[in-house]
């Protein structure tokens, strides 16, 4: 082992970029926009969402941050909707401050459900999330592809703690707690839960090590 090396098991693990990304407050023509159209029918906002859905420049990004804060049960400051991202029942769905939705990401809440996102955290591309009854703590990350999944069988809460990473194409099982700061690998399918502090691979997920967090 080299000089100065962390052994395998004890590996420490950087935070991630959008854990540091700034974070300003919206204008106020935005909030003032988005409570006025808070007042309209949540169809008529959905068909002007999708007319703005698409695209990438800045006024569509701008109006989707404006229509989500108008349609969420509550939003936070500077959150980013990527391109082509889809959702239902954003009036079940909590969100905080700095989140990022990335391009084609799926967030799909439900009429009795629950969904709470705490702040800074980031959803990949194409991700999908089953939001009947989810938590996403903050500094969470969702890696591209990955999927949170939900059932009407299911007990209990589908929990993504403090700081913990889902690689991409992994799949999280209906009422499974990943830990604060855990790492599920890429392609991972995490049946059952996930200490904190650990990091999991393979179908079933197993633990392969230990971390600290920086």
């Amino acid at each position: 082992m080299g000089k100065g090396r962390a052994p395998r098991d004890a590996l420490r693990i950087v935070p991630a970029v959008h854990v540091h990304r700034p974070l300003t407050a919206d204008p106020i023509h935005e909030i003032s926009l988005a409570v006025h159209f808070a007042s309209q029918s949540r169809e008529g906002l959905i068909e002007l969402y999708d007319r703005f859905r698409e695209g990438s420049n800045g006024f569509d990004r701008m109006m989707r941050r404006i229509l989500w804060r108008a349609l969420a049960k509550g939003s936070g400051d500077a959150m980013h909707v990527g391109a082509g991202m889809q959702f239902r029942h954003l009036e079940t769905v909590e969100i905080g401050h700095g989140v990022s939705l990335c391009d084609q990401a799926c967030l799909y809440g439900w009429p009795e459900g629950y969904c709470r996102i705490g702040n800074r955290v980031w959803i990949g591309e194409q991700a999908l999330l089953d939001a009947r009854a989810l938590v996403i703590e903050d500094e969470a990350a969702i890696g591209p592809g990955a999927r949170i999944l939900g059932s009407e069988q299911t007990i209990g809460e589908t929990l993504i703690r403090r700081a913990a990473v889902i690689g991409a194409n992994a799949v999280v099982l209906p009422g499974v707690t990943v830990g604060e700061g855990a790492v599920v690998d890429a392609g991972a399918v995490v049946r059952r839960d996930v200490p904190d502090f650990s990091a999991v691979t393979g179908d079933p997920a197993r633990a392969i090590r230990k971390h600290t967090a920086s």
